[in-house]
């Protein structure tokens, strides 16, 4: 058991007569209002008190209980003090007669500004037990955490992706790759490399024809246009 768990006080808070007196000796509005604000403050104290004392006796605090304990603590802190200054704001020379006299309203308010202490009192020390365990979560959330995203960091937590693998038709193999559609460039990128093969083939019979004729010199004559050419006979040879 810590020093905080030493100091914190487990008992439930209870009126001792003095809210249900001070409720009954006048009227005054500021005094009506604050009163019923009290008696719900204590109410909700208790219950903050039930709840976070076992938490506060083993040391053991959940962390988002905690957290919504602590936000209750405080904003039940803030709705005291308004409640308080309610209280101080009364104007005891500008009182009513059908709110009861002077000295009826002042214990009234004394009695009500004194509850609100003890409330009060019973907040600050629910404070003080969740304020390191709070500190402690909120420098956890606040500290760099490793996440995944799609450019190279992984994402804590989350699931790993499986590959999805290629559906099959029902009832059947898999579908044959399509061919891809040929674009305009590639019909006249082939129509080219088509006549060029077909010209290289054409000059090859030619130079073939021309080899195997012993009785002629093909000569690159007078040019006549492109690709013709004279052609001169050759006259036999005479051996003596």
């Amino acid at each position: 058991m810590n020093g905080t768990s030493k100091s914190f006080n487990a008992a439930p808070l209870e009126d001792d007569g003095a809210l249900d007196l001070a409720l009954m000796v006048t009227e005054h509005p500021a005094v009506k209002s604050s009163g019923a604000a009290m008696l719900e403050s204590m109410r909700h104290v208790n219950d903050l008190i039930q709840r976070c004392g076992p938490w506060v006796t083993s040391g053991d605090f959940p962390a988002e209980r905690t957290i919504e304990a602590n936000k209750e603590v405080l904003t039940a802190l803030t709705k005291v003090q308004n409640d308080m200054q309610k209280l101080d704001d009364i104007d005891l020379d500008a009182l009513k007669p059908a709110w009861g006299d002077r000295d009826s309203v002042r214990m009234a308010r004394k009695s009500l500004i004194g509850c609100a202490q003890e409330i009060m009192k019973r907040l600050e020390s629910l404070k003080a037990c969740l304020a390191s365990p709070i500190s402690k979560f909120s420098s956890m959330r606040s500290s760099p955490r490793q996440e995944t995203t799609f450019y190279g960091w992984g994402l804590e937590g989350a699931d790993p992706v499986e590959p999805k693998e290629k559906e099959k038709p029902p009832g059947g193999d898999e579908e044959p790759p399509k061919e891809r559609s040929r674009s305009p460039r590639d019909d006249v990128a082939r129509g080219a490399a088509g006549e060029h093969q077909a010209d290289s083939s054409e000059n090859s019979e030619e130079r073939k024809h021309n080899r195997d004729t012993p009785h002629f010199h093909w000569t690159r004559g007078q040019k006549l246009g492109t690709g013709n050419y004279i052609v001169r006979k050759q006259a036999p040879t005479v051996f003596a």
